[in-house]
C-alpha cells in the first residue's frame, strides 16, 4: 500500500497562492496582502507540516508580540488572511479536522478611528479648488471668444 507523503506548510502555502487565492479573491490588493500575511506567519512558526498545526500556536501568534501594536485594520487583515489559509487547508485540501478554523479564538479586532483633516489641510484643498475653478472659467471665456464672430 502506498503511503501518502506529509504536506509541508510551505507546499500548502504555494498551492494556496497559486490556485486558491486567484480563484477565490478577485482583488490583486487582497491577494497581495494575504500572501504577505500568511508568509509572515510561516516565517515565524516552528511548525513544518500541516498535520502538526495546533490552535494554541496560532492563537499565541495572533495575541502577542508586534501584532498587538498594529493598527486595527492591519490586525483585521492578518486574521482574515490566516482564516482563509486554514479554511483552504480544512475544506479544500481536507488536511485539517472539520471546523478547525471555527474552533479558534480569533482576537477582537477594532476599527481604526477616522482621520480628520487639519484646518490647514482643509484650507489648502479649498484654495486649490478655487484656483482650478478660476482657471476653468478663464479657459471657457477664452474658448468662447475664439469661437465668436466679430
Amino acid at each position: 500500500m502506498h503511503r501518502q507523503q506529509k504536506l509541508t506548510l510551505e507546499e500548502a502555502y504555494r498551492k494556496f497562492i497559486e490556485i486558491y487565492l486567484p480563484s477565490k479573491y478577485g482583488s490583486p490588493v487582497t491577494r497581495r496582502g494575504y500572501i504577505y500575511d500568511v508568509k509572515e506567519w510561516l516565517d515565524q512558526t516552528q511548525i513544518t507540516y500541516v498535520d502538526e498545526l495546533d490552535l494554541e500556536a496560532i492563537q499565541s501568534y495572533l495575541a502577542t508580540g508586534k501584532n498587538l501594536k498594529r493598527k486595527g485594520s492591519t490586525r483585521q487583515r492578518k486574521v482574515a488572511a490566516l482564516k482563509a489559509f486554514f479554511t483552504y487547508l480544512e475544506k479544500t485540501l481536507q488536511l485539517l479536522p472539520k471546523d478547525f478554523s471555527a474552533a479558534m479564538i480569533w482576537p477582537k479586532v477594532t476599527k481604526d478611528d477616522p482621520r480628520f483633516l487639519t484646518p490647514e489641510q482643509y484650507q489648502a484643498i479649498l484654495r486649490e479648488a478655487m484656483r482650478l475653478t478660476v482657471c476653468n472659467e478663464i479657459s471657457l471665456l477664452q474658448d468662447s471668444k475664439i469661437g465668436s464672430s466679430p
